[in-house]
Protein backbone atom coordinates (compact mmCIF):
# COMPACT_ATOMS: atom_id res chain seq x y z
CA UNK A 1 0.00 0.00 0.00
CA UNK A 2 2.68 2.52 0.86
CA UNK A 3 4.21 1.90 -2.71
CA UNK A 4 1.14 2.88 -4.33
CA UNK A 5 0.78 6.21 -1.91
CA UNK A 6 4.77 7.22 -2.58
CA UNK A 7 3.81 6.39 -6.62
CA UNK A 8 0.81 8.70 -6.31
CA UNK A 9 3.15 11.22 -4.41
CA UNK A 10 5.64 11.09 -6.68
CA UNK A 11 3.39 10.96 -9.92
CA UNK A 12 1.04 13.82 -9.37
CA UNK A 13 3.18 16.67 -10.34
CA UNK A 14 3.37 14.96 -13.63
CA UNK A 15 -0.20 14.14 -14.37
CA UNK A 16 -1.22 18.32 -12.78
CA UNK A 17 -1.36 20.92 -14.65
CA UNK A 18 0.09 24.73 -13.52
CA UNK A 19 0.30 27.76 -15.63
CA UNK A 20 2.69 27.97 -18.71
CA UNK A 21 5.63 30.26 -17.97
CA UNK A 22 8.12 30.95 -21.18
CA UNK A 23 11.39 32.35 -20.50
CA UNK A 24 14.85 33.70 -22.35
CA UNK A 25 17.66 36.28 -22.80
CA UNK A 26 18.11 39.05 -24.38
CA UNK A 27 20.98 40.64 -26.22
CA UNK A 28 21.60 43.11 -29.05
CA UNK A 29 22.96 46.67 -29.62
CA UNK A 30 21.36 49.70 -29.69
CA UNK A 31 21.57 53.35 -31.39
CA UNK A 32 20.17 56.13 -29.05
CA UNK A 33 20.01 59.82 -29.29
CA UNK A 34 19.15 62.36 -26.54
CA UNK A 35 17.70 65.30 -26.99
CA UNK A 36 18.87 68.93 -26.06
CA UNK A 37 22.91 67.93 -26.66
CA UNK A 38 22.72 69.93 -29.85
CA UNK A 39 23.74 66.61 -31.83
CA UNK A 40 22.03 64.70 -34.43
CA UNK A 41 21.93 61.86 -34.93
CA UNK A 42 22.36 58.15 -34.07
CA UNK A 43 25.63 58.11 -33.59
CA UNK A 44 26.13 56.49 -30.32
CA UNK A 45 25.99 52.77 -29.82
CA UNK A 46 25.17 50.67 -27.12
CA UNK A 47 24.37 47.20 -25.84
CA UNK A 48 21.35 45.66 -24.44
CA UNK A 49 21.58 42.57 -22.42
CA UNK A 50 18.73 40.68 -19.72
CA UNK A 51 16.10 38.48 -19.60
CA UNK A 52 12.40 38.37 -19.97
CA UNK A 53 9.00 36.04 -19.06
CA UNK A 54 6.23 35.97 -21.05
CA UNK A 55 2.54 34.16 -20.80
CA UNK A 56 0.03 34.07 -23.52
CA UNK A 57 -3.56 34.71 -22.17
CA UNK A 58 -5.87 34.07 -25.15
CA UNK A 59 -5.11 36.02 -28.29
CA UNK A 60 -2.37 38.37 -26.66
CA UNK A 61 1.07 37.42 -24.71
CA UNK A 62 2.11 39.54 -21.75
CA UNK A 63 5.80 39.82 -21.53
CA UNK A 64 8.10 41.22 -18.47
CA UNK A 65 11.97 42.26 -19.40
CA UNK A 66 14.71 43.32 -16.95
CA UNK A 67 17.72 44.90 -19.09
CA UNK A 68 20.79 46.43 -18.77
CA UNK A 69 21.01 48.95 -21.35
CA UNK A 70 23.99 51.35 -22.83
CA UNK A 71 22.85 54.86 -23.96
CA UNK A 72 24.28 58.43 -24.96
CA UNK A 73 25.26 60.63 -27.60
CA UNK A 74 28.44 61.09 -29.39
CA UNK A 75 29.77 63.86 -31.84
CA UNK A 76 30.60 62.23 -35.20
CA UNK A 77 34.37 63.09 -35.12
CA UNK A 78 36.26 63.87 -38.77
CA UNK A 79 39.41 61.44 -39.52
CA UNK A 80 41.17 64.78 -40.51
CA UNK A 81 41.30 65.99 -36.90
CA UNK A 82 42.99 64.29 -33.26
CA UNK A 83 39.97 65.31 -31.43
CA UNK A 84 38.08 62.59 -29.68
CA UNK A 85 34.84 65.23 -29.64
CA UNK A 86 31.78 64.35 -27.38
CA UNK A 87 30.55 61.82 -25.68
CA UNK A 88 28.26 61.12 -23.37
CA UNK A 89 27.16 57.92 -21.82
CA UNK A 90 24.81 56.57 -19.71
CA UNK A 91 24.02 53.21 -18.25
CA UNK A 92 20.35 52.19 -17.27
CA UNK A 93 18.61 49.01 -15.76
CA UNK A 94 15.05 48.79 -17.51
CA UNK A 95 11.18 47.07 -16.78
CA UNK A 96 9.67 46.51 -19.73
CA UNK A 97 5.70 45.67 -19.52
CA UNK A 98 5.18 44.39 -22.83
CA UNK A 99 1.88 43.34 -24.37
CA UNK A 100 2.62 41.35 -27.80
CA UNK A 101 -0.50 40.16 -30.62
CA UNK A 102 0.78 37.54 -32.87
CA UNK A 103 -0.20 38.08 -36.13
CA UNK A 104 1.82 35.47 -38.29
CA UNK A 105 4.12 33.08 -37.24
CA UNK A 106 7.36 35.00 -35.82
CA UNK A 107 5.55 38.20 -36.30
CA UNK A 108 3.94 40.37 -33.50
CA UNK A 109 2.97 43.74 -32.70
CA UNK A 110 3.79 44.86 -29.12
CA UNK A 111 3.17 47.78 -26.91
CA UNK A 112 3.89 48.68 -23.57
CA UNK A 113 5.92 51.27 -21.10
CA UNK A 114 9.36 50.86 -19.19
CA UNK A 115 10.34 52.49 -16.50
CA UNK A 116 14.57 52.60 -16.18
CA UNK A 117 16.59 53.47 -13.46
CA UNK A 118 20.06 55.32 -13.50
CA UNK A 119 23.02 53.28 -12.71
CA UNK A 120 25.85 55.75 -13.53
CA UNK A 121 26.79 58.03 -16.89
CA UNK A 122 29.78 60.31 -18.36
CA UNK A 123 30.55 62.99 -19.75
CA UNK A 124 33.93 64.28 -21.71
CA UNK A 125 34.79 66.33 -24.53
CA UNK A 126 38.05 65.65 -26.20
CA UNK A 127 38.96 63.51 -23.58
CA UNK A 128 38.52 65.08 -20.22
CA UNK A 129 35.74 64.72 -17.70
CA UNK A 130 32.61 67.57 -18.54
CA UNK A 131 30.14 67.40 -15.75
CA UNK A 132 27.64 70.30 -16.88
CA UNK A 133 24.52 67.95 -17.65
CA UNK A 134 22.10 66.72 -15.11
CA UNK A 135 20.34 63.31 -15.62
CA UNK A 136 17.36 62.14 -14.63
CA UNK A 137 17.65 59.18 -12.27
CA UNK A 138 14.30 57.88 -13.02
CA UNK A 139 13.48 57.55 -17.17
CA UNK A 140 9.98 56.35 -18.12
Amino acid sequence: MNKYVLFFILMSPLLSQSQNFNAGILSGINTSQVSGDRLSGFNKLGIRLGGFINRNFGNFNYQIELQYINKGSRESVKQTTYSEGYKFKVNYIEIPLLIKKPIYKKTAIETGMKIGYLLNWEETYDGGSYLNLEVNKIEY
